[in-house]
């Protein structure tokens, strides 16, 4: 199991990319592997302001004798150090369903 989850991991990261604009957008969905989802989360990320974004998610856990959903729940707040460097302060809690 963690063979697959690493090669997933790689996978994503290697087709990733990012797009270079001066507006930042208010709106995300995205796929997370091993994060505040625990195993596998689908996300959506508001942000508020420039400083601010909150995140929910639905995710899905199994190990050899349970199976459960979770609920990451997270806020994130930016620090602007320079006009293109910031720092990420996360706050976040996932919820056993």
């Amino acid at each position: 199991m963690f063979k697959k989850l690493f090669l997933l991991t790689i996978l994503c990261a290697s087709i990733s990319f990012s797009q270079s604009t001066d507006e930042i957008r208010k709106n995300s969905v995205f796929f997370e592997a091993g994060s505040s989802g625990l195993m596998f989360s689908l996300n959506y990320e508001r942000f508020f302001t420039n400083f601010l974004s909150l995140r929910m998610g639905i995710g899905y856990v199994t190990t050899d004798d349970v199976e459960t959903g979770t609920l990451p729940l997270t806020a994130n707040f930016y620090i602007n150090l320079t006009s293109e460097h910031f720092i990420e302060l996360s706050l976040g809690y996932t919820i056993l369903i």
